[in-house]
């Protein structure tokens, strides 16, 4: 599957992790499964429309054809199978979406919302302009360019957000949500109150999807895991406890999700 990435320069490298391109022949099975993993996605479909099933993947779910957001997920959602995938897609970082979106980031937690309700015009444009080019490289050059006309200052609340989510989200420091506001002067509502506007999850959903996503991590493409190894690196209190979150956000037991795990570690064949 050819993949193409780009890390753009600043300001928006503050923001986005990364433009990436995408040309996909259908996989063997049915659906894939992707899996909470703290970030927020832009997606352009340069090809055949692209259908959103319900959590469990058995409903008819939603059909989106031109271009949506993929907001912050405490939950796993279902993609289904379509002839050609060709994509074309923003990541942000978990605090990069806010000074793009014009409306708090949790009006989009675990939903996929139609860009032109949150863009209007500009999102069409783009789409079009998109469709127009034929490199990987013409259409990095122009998610930059709108990216950069698109952007409004939050330079502050985003600089606070960072620290606060970096710090959640990487397990091993295993620090508490109280422990990290007052690292960062903060109280825990303002603390709250600005993961609400930039972030789009609560402080404690952060550091959930951040301990599961060093689960995922940690068992890499191993065939054989001690999961109560895991459990204790990840800080979890226990294998009890790493195997109720683990199915919670991936709706698979973990030693499921050995046997399903695709090319990519967050993607999950369901049939």
């Amino acid at each position: 599957m050819p993949v193409h990435l780009h890390v753009p320069g600043p300001p928006l490298n503050q923001f986005v992790e990364n433009f990436w391109s995408v040309m996909q022949h259908p996989s063997a099975w049915s659906k894939e499964r992707l899996l909470p993993d703290g970030g927020i996605e832009m997606i352009f479909n340069l090809g055949v429309p692209q259908r959103l099933h319900d959590r469990t993947g058995n409903g008819r779910g939603q059909v989106f054809r031109d271009c949506w957001l993929s907001g912050p997920r405490t939950e796993s959602i279902v993609i289904g199978p379509t002839p050609v995938v060709s994509l074309f897609g923003v990541r942000f970082r978990m605090w990069g979406a806010a000074p793009f979106l014009r409306v708090p980031v949790e009006a989009v937690a675990d939903q996929v919302v139609d860009l032109e309700h949150l863009w209007g015009d500009w999102a069409g444009e783009l789409h079009e302009q998109l469709l127009e080019v034929q490199t990987p490289a013409e259409r990095f050059a122009l998610a930059e360019e709108t990216l950069l006309r698109r952007w409004r200052d939050l330079t502050d609340e985003c600089r606070v957000a960072a620290a606060a989510a970096t710090r959640l989200f990487d397990c091993s420091g295993q620090r508490s949500v109280r422990e990290v506001a007052a690292e960062l002067g903060v109280g825990q509502r303002r603390l709250t109150r600005l993961f609400d506007r930039v972030v789009g999850l609560r402080p404690k959903q952060v550091q959930r999807v951040g301990r599961f996503q060093c689960a995922v991590r940690r068992v890499g493409r191993r065939t054989e895991v001690d999961w109560a190894d895991v459990a204790q690196a990840c800080g979890y209190h226990d294998q009890s406890h790493l195997v109720h979150e683990f199915t919670e956000f991936s709706r698979f037991s973990p030693t499921e999700y050995l046997r399903r795990r695709g090319e990519y570690l967050n993607y999950v064949r369901v049939d």
